[in-house]
Order: C-alpha cells, then structure tokens, then sequence
C-alpha cells in the first residue's frame, strides 16, 4: 500500500509510480503536498474512490491516476485544479455524471476519461476548455445528444473519442472535417444558412473559380470544396487552395459564424476591414503566390484601417512572445497584443510603456514612468507587481522579475525553486527562465538563484555582458566576447564553440549566437526524442544582427532585415514571411517578425 507518511514530502514536485503491484487506496494524505506538480500512479492495483483532498494540490499540471479499480464519483473538489493540463482517469470504475467543477480546468489540454460507468449526458461546458486537444469519453453510459457547443473546440481538439455509449442525435460536418472522431453517430444535415450562401456565390464571383468541387451545384453547401458547416449550418471553416485570383472579396466577412479561414493562391490588395467582423476566428492563413502581394491595412475615405492591427501590423517598436499570445509595444507607446486570451494576457490595459514581456500565460509591461504593471493569469501572484520605479522586466514561466531604476532586483510569482527570491545587489539586467532566474551584476559578475538541479544556476567567474536563462541551462556573453554555458543544457557535454560573439540566446535543449562577424553559430541538442526539431542546431550562411532560440528551432534577423528560420516547423514557425524585419521572438511554437516596411507582401498570418 500506498504508505500515508508519503505526504510528508512536501516538497516532492514528481510522484510517478506505474506497471506495480501496490493495493489498497489513495492515502488522503497525498493532498499535502502542496508543491507537486506530477501525480502519476497507473496500472497498478489501487481501488476505492478519489480523495477529495487531491483537489488541494493548487500547482498540480498532470494527474494520471488510470488503469485500476477507483470507484465512486469524481470529487468536484478536483475542479481547484486550475493549472492542470493532462487528467487521465480512464479504465477505472468511477460512477455518476461529470462534476460541473470541471469546467474550471481552463488549461486542460488532455482529458481521458475511458472505460468508467459515467452516466448522464456530455456536458456542454466541455466547450469552455479552450486548450483541449484530446477527448476521450469512450465505454461509459453517456446518453442525450452531443452539445452543439463542442464546436468551438475547433480548431484545437485534435481527437474525440465517444464510442462505446448511448448518445443519440448527430455530430457537426465541422467536427468531421477537423478532427479524429470515432462514433457511431451520423453527421448532422442542417439546411443551408442563407446568409451565408448567399456569401459564398458572391466570393465565386469575385474569384471566378470554375473549378471548385460542387460549387453552386444544387448540393447543400456542406458538400461544396473547402467548406464545413457547424450544428446551426452556419459556414464554420473555409480551407481554398486553388484557383484564387485578385483582392479578398468584403464578403468574407459576412461569414461570422468562421472559426478557422485559410486562403491560399495568387491573392493581392489589401485585407478588407470586413475581416474584422469575424470575431469568433481561431485560425487565419492568408498566403499569395503573386509578387505585389497582401496589404495588412487598407485606405478607405483617406483613413488607414487599422482593424487586424495585431494580426501583421508593422509600427512596432519592440515585441515579446509568450506561450501562445505576443505583444508589443507600439511607436507612440502602446501595446498591442494578439493570439490566445483565455486568461486574458493579450489584453493589454491603455497607457505608454517603454517595454513589454510575454511569459507563459501572463504579460507585464515597464511603463513609461518606470512602474510595472501586469495582465493575464495570476494563479501563482506573477501578475501581481510590486510597487517601484523599475528599468526592465523579464517574465519567466510563473515567475517575473524586474530590475530596478536603484538597481535592486524584485521578483513575484511562484517561488517553489526560489526563482522568485532574488539576492541582494546592484544588476544591469535580469533573464527569467523556467524554474530559474539569472542576472548580470554592475560588476559584470553573474548571479543565478532557484533551480540548479542541473548546475543552471552555478555560474562560472568571470565578467558577462549579457546572459540568457534556458529550460535547464544558462548562457552568457562575456566582456571579452566568448560564451560560457553551465547546467544540464544542450546535448550536454557539448560546450559553446570558440570565437567572440556579440549575443547570445538559450533554448529549450539547444543554444545559438551571433559573432561579431555577424554569422550564426549553434550547439546542443538537433533533435528531441522522437526527432522533434531536427536541425535547429544548423543555421544558413549569411550575416545576422540578432537570433532567438525556441523549444523546437530557431530563427533570426539578417543584416538585410530578412528573416531565416531553421528547425522543425510544424505549426509553420519555421516559414517567415517575406519582407524586412527589426527583430523576431518566439516561444513555444510561435513566431513574431517585425516588419520595416507598412506592407507584407508574400505570407501573412495568425497562429491559433
């Protein structure tokens, strides 16, 4: 058995026991580990029902407590989990219906609830989990029809699995045409929306595409090229890739019912200020083959449109990217921010700020009279700055720190490695990383505090110019021009490579500079387990001005303000668009350029 004194360990962040033959039940105690951030006990022989205590666990992102006999309802205390991202409780014996609790687990992105006796009816508050990318519902005792609402789960659900219940009814063309679904319902056969038929022959004529697969045929609009319908019958998504001629017709934007709009083809002109109606869009990809290329504002009455300003607007003064949102700060002081907004992170608060940092799923901002201020997710207080006139700030995973105008530095937010608890002394510049902070001193000495389970946080002597926190490691620039790196980075024993360098930026597994002579060297790891990222260790020739490194790749600024990218490009992070850049920024699968020029010809895009 599970002994109870496990719950002394409070500060165990991982608990991971699968394949064993351990019996008895869930000890309550488990609930005082407040620390934990991984529950995993699977495949094991654990019965009896779920401890209302494990809703205690407030930093908990995994629990995967599946494949033995928990009986008994879900506790809806498990709804205080607000930072979960993966929930497994399939192939247990758990009765009853799904807490509404669970709504609340707003960053779930996995939720298996396989091979129970669920009953009641799939609830639509499912459709407020914005960042689900698998559902698994199957060989319960669901019944009733499907929530029209688990439309809106496109275009991120990526798996739905309901076979093996009672439903009845049907499920949406859309949810056919997005995502693996295995059911044995039938797709719903709403009649045609007007409104948006009517949209549709207008863009037909506008594009003159004689060739579109059964467009204005008599077949219901469902079964015309490219397009998908919801529950309601309302035009979901529009994917054309062949054919497409000329400016972007202003009829698009009577299709408000859109969530995901991809175009591509010999498009020009400039996007029309009616794309700005389509407020419910998750996904837009708007590319063009022609040479004059996509305009990102349109002239009308003698006024600049200024409507998508986030979407490929160029009057940046500089840019930060979180997890899946960006921001930036704008010539005349604004920030304008784009992407996910789920905890609200990309709505900026009005004002002039001097500088802006993105991390995971917060924003905060230096604003032009030194004070801080902060928006977005504010589960671990890392939105929540303190008072004081400050120079910069950088914004780690649930941690922020910033450096004083006196040269203090404060940190707030999560502080379960000590990230957050910075030392006395005079700073030049601070770097937040994912459990670990380091910054430059006045003195040029570095100085790490937080995590150093793999010697990230132990720095070499010497005089640094710059320094830049990583996953697990840390790299700087010294004032001679050489690099140092220290922790369990890169493809670890690979140390920096000779030569002088101007800067330098550390990834997930991965590391890349710019030499003084302008050319970009990498090192570390080319590829994850799996072989995520290869190549992102393997930068083009050409002079750069600056470069950033990702989890999975790398991209950079080149002398003439073009961009290159390298690395595994999957969300398309690794397919800049064409124009002239200042700088570009990315995390986790997203990509920011800044653009010199008013107007992107080539590629113009969002990524959801």
């Amino acid at each position: 058995e599970l002994p109870a004194e496990l719950g002394n360990l409070t500060r165990l962040q991982t608990l991971s026991i699968t394949d064993s033959e351990i019996a008895g039940e869930l000890p309550p105690e488990l609930g005082n580990l407040s620390r934990l951030r991984t529950l995993d006990i699977t495949d094991s022989e654990i019965a009896g029902e779920l401890p209302s205590e494990l809703g205690n666990l407030s930093n908990l992102q995994t629990l995967h407590l599946g494949g033995y006999q928990l009986c008994g309802e879900i506790p809806p205390e498990l709804g205080n989990l607000t930072g979960l991202r993966s929930l497994d409780l399939g192939h247990n014996l758990l009765t009853g219906r799904l807490p509404d609790a669970l709504a609340r687990l707003t960053k779930l992105e996995t939720l298996d609830l396989a091979a129970n006796q669920l009953t009641g009816e799939v609830p639509s508050w499912l459709a407020d989990l914005a960042e689900l990318t698998v559902l698994d519902l199957s060989s319960n005792q669901l019944d009733g029809e499907l929530p029209t609402e688990l439309d809106q789960l496109v275009p991120g659900l990526e798996s739905l699995d309901l076979e093996g219940n009672q439903l009845t009814g049907c499920y949406s063309d859309l949810l056919r045409d997005s995502v693996w679904i295995a059911t044995t319902l039938e797709v719903c056969t709403p009649n045609n929306h007007t409104g948006d038929t009517e949209a549709l022959i207008a863009l037909h004529q506008a594009w003159g595409t004689p060739n579109l697969h059964n467009w204005l045929s008599r077949e219901p609009i469902r079964e015309w090229e490219g397009v998908s319908v919801g529950f309601d019958g309302r035009v979901a998504a529009l994917s054309l890739s062949r054919g497409l001629t000329g400016p972007l017709p202003p009829e698009l934007g009577q299709l408000t019912g859109l969530r995901v709009l991809v175009l591509e083809g010999g498009l020009t002109g400039p996007l029309p200020p009616e794309l700005g109606d389509l407020t419910g869009l998750r996904t837009m990809k708007i590319s063009t083959s022609e040479a004059g290329g996509l305009r990102c504002s349109s002239d009308v009455n003698g006024q600049q449109e200024t409507f998508l300003a986030g979407f490929c607007e160029s009057e940046l003064a500089s840019v930060s990217e979180g997890g899946l949102h960006i921001c930036g700060v704008r010539t005349n002081g604004a920030v304008t921010c784009w992407g996910y907004d789920y905890s609200g992170q990309a709505t900026p608060p009005d004002g002039k700020f001097a500088s802006v940092a993105t991390g995971r799923e917060h924003t905060c901002g230096v604003r032009t009279d030194g004070t801080v201020t902060c928006w977005g997710d504010d589960d671990s207080s890392q939105s929540t700055p303190p008072d004081g006139k400050f120079a910069s700030v950088s914004a780690g995973g649930e941690h922020t720190c910033g450096v004083k105008t006196d040269g203090s530095v404060a940190c707030w937010g999560s502080d379960r490695q000590g990230q957050a608890t910075p030392p006395e002394g005079e700073f030049a510049s601070v770097s937040a990383g994912g459990l670990h902070t380091c910054g430059v001193k006045t003195d040029g000495s570095v100085t790490c505090w937080g995590d150093d389970g793999g010697g990230q946080s132990t720095p070499p002597d010497g005089k640094f110019a710059s320094v830049s926190a990583g996953g697990g490691h840390t790299c700087g620039v010294k004032t001679d021009g050489s690099v140092a790196c220290w922790g369990w980075g890169p493809g670890r024993p690979t140390p920096p490579p000779d030569g002088k360098f101007a800067s330098v930026s550390a990834g997930g597994v991965h590391t890349c500079g710019v030499r003084t002579n302008g050319s970009v060297a990498c090192w570390g790891s080319s590829t994850d387990t799996g072989g995520r990222g290869a190549g992102r260790t393997f930068p083009p020739e050409g002079k750069f001005d600056s470069v950033s490194a990702g989890i999975e790749h790398t991209c950079g600024v080149k002398t003439d303000g073009s961009v290159a990218c390298w690395g595994r490009g999957r969300y398309g992070q690794s397919t800049p668009p064409d124009g002239k850049f200042d700088s570009v920024s990315f995390e986790d699968g997203i990509v920011c350029v800044v653009s010199r020029i008013s107007r992107i010809s080539g590629t113009c895009w969002t990524l959801r």
